[in-house]
């Protein structure tokens, strides 16, 4: 079980489940702590907590590590990326060099 500080914590399933729902682009983590994202989807009927299902790329091994085995899925919430045509004034204000 993974601590959450009481901030982050959703308590009620339905609202977990709604946030899934909302944002179902996650990072698989597996035992051996090999970590993927991929896109899961919920359904909340099936078992206890409800089901997630999701496709790794038949070129990903680490498909052969979490089939079976229970994983930690950790789901961000919004994201989004920067176009690569803002590199150039990103770096202007903020030097990385």
């Amino acid at each position: 079980m993974m601590q959450v500080p009481d901030k982050w914590d959703m308590g009620v399933r339905e609202l977990i489940h709604q946030f899934i729902n909302q944002y179902g682009f996650a990072t698989v983590v597996s035992n051996d702590l090999e970590g993927s994202h991929l896109p899961l989807l919920l359904i909340a009927s099936e078992g206890e907590n409800g089901t997630l299902y999701g496709h790794f790329a038949r070129s990903n091994p680490h498909w052969k590590s979490v089939a079976g085995t229970r994983v930690l899925c950790i789901f961000n919430g919004p994201h989004a990326d920067t176009n690569s045509n803002n590199y150039l004034a990103i770096q202007r204000e903020f030097s990385t060099l």
